[in-house]
This record gives structure tokens, C-alpha cells and sequence, in this order.
């Protein structure tokens, strides 16, 4: 996956359906050992925090249940779901990464919050504008 910094307003949305993106290998790679609990919502642990994920639409809600370094939390979420090691997201700030290993290529945005990390998907095409 390459960083990219683009506004995803302009770009369709990709939902969480078990079709565009399963919700199941999200949550299998998020979770320590892909262990957890899923109802309304998942709870499992990342890094052997208390974590709990809802998903609507094509967002991901992604909260820590108890006090944690926030961004190495986080970092260590986009490092599960983006592969890249290296990243640097701090609280209150967004990256974005593109994956073109799919047939259709996505775009995931991740915002760090205090206690949270919302993570949004975008399919890497325009909205038409006419």
C-alpha cells in the first residue's frame, strides 16, 4: 500500500457487507490471534487492550475499552490492516493509504482520536459529477 492524501468526498464509498469488504477479515485482522466476540458489536483485544468494533456503511468505529497509549494502539491497527510498519499517525490526525493488490482498488482513511480510530473506505473512483 502507498500513502496518498486525497478528499474522499469526491470518491464512492465502499460498504461493509461481506461482498465489497468483508467484515470478517477486518475483523480477523485486527484482533490479537483474530480471537473475538461479535454480536452488535465485536470485542477482542489489540495489543491485549480491550477493544470494541462497530461497523455502518463504510466506516469503522474502533474503541479502547481502557486507558492505552492511543497512538501506539493506533498505529498498530493501520499497521494490521495496511501492512505498513512504518507508519506514524499521531492523535487527531488522518492518514490515508491506497491498496491496489484488490481487483478494485480501495482507499483507507484512518482518523485517531483520543480513545478511538475510525477507519473509512473509499473505492479509488470519482464520484460522477454531472
Amino acid at each position: 500500500m502507498k500513502e496518498i492524501n486525497v478528499d474522499t468526498r469526491k470518491y464512492i464509498k465502499t460498504p461493509i457487507d461481506g461482498k465489497n469488504v468483508v467484515e470478517e477479515s477486518l475483523l480477523d485482522s485486527i484482533f490479537d490471534d483474530s480471537q473475538y466476540l461479535s454480536n452488535k458489536f465485536s470485542l477482542g483485544f489489540v495489543r491485549g487492550v480491550p477493544t470494541m468494533i462497530e461497523y455502518n456503511g463504510n466506516y469503522l468505529s474502533i474503541k479502547k475499552l481502557r486507558p492505552w497509549s492511543t497512538s501506539e494502539w493506533g498505529r498498530d491497527i493501520v499497521k494490521r490492516l495496511t501492512g505498513e510498519s512504518n507508519n506514524n499517525i499521531y492523535c487527531y490526525e488522518t492518514k490515508q493509504y491506497l491498496d491496489e493488490r484488490q481487483a478494485e482498488p480501495l482507499i483507507y482513511t484512518f482518523f485517531l482520536g483520543i480513545d478511538y480510530l475510525t477507519v473509512r473506505f473509499h473505492y479509488n473512483v470519482k464520484v460522477d459529477e454531472d
